[in-house]
């Protein structure tokens, strides 16, 4: 899995990028989205194009190519908090 973060998203036709290493963007639709995906796209419409550029949404996601297009997608599309990348455990409240 790569990790990534949501560039920009459409909501009106379910699709965004992620962008990626070396800047570079990765095409995805909302249909290869995993988990919880009603607080994604809460949080994707709440946000505007301005505020993506300054509110990361962290993914993990898989690297796929899209036959037709002949060009890279990302599917199992995953949004994860910071906190979970530590390796550390958590300390109980």
């Amino acid at each position: 899995m790569a990790i990534g973060t949501i560039d920009r998203y459409d909501t009106t036709r379910g699709f965004g990028f992620i962008r990626i290493e070396n800047k570079k963007l990765i095409f995805f639709h909302i249909s290869n989205v995993e988990g919880q995906l009603n607080l994604f796209l809460n949080d994707l419409e709440e946000l505007s194009m301005v505020s993506l550029k300054h509110h990361e949404i962290l993914v993990s996601y898989e690297k796929s190519v899209d036959e037709e297009r002949q060009q890279l997608k990302a599917i199992k599309v995953i949004r994860i908090d910071k906190g979970i990348e530590s390796s550390e455990p958590e300390e109980p409240p």
